[in-house]
């Protein structure tokens, strides 16, 4: 009974994940209209990076099951 609430938490945690993903970068498609050169862009900081790296693995439900 546990793990089954604790799976569908996870399931709708990673929807709400991937709804947001996708708005955001609808939104920022939106506002970047005009491509920026590769040179000029700014790269990524490794906090910035690692987050998002640590989040993908927390909410990814097949590394949880293993």
């Amino acid at each position: 009974m546990h793990s089954s609430l604790a799976f569908t938490a996870v399931k709708l945690i990673g929807a709400v994940y991937l709804i947001g993903l996708g708005i955001w970068t609808w939104r920022s498609a939106a506002l970047n209209a005009a491509p920026v050169p590769y040179r000029q862009r700014r790269p990524k900081g490794a906090d910035s990076v690692y987050a998002q790296a640590l989040l993908a693995n927390v909410l990814n439900p097949k590394a949880a099951a293993i």
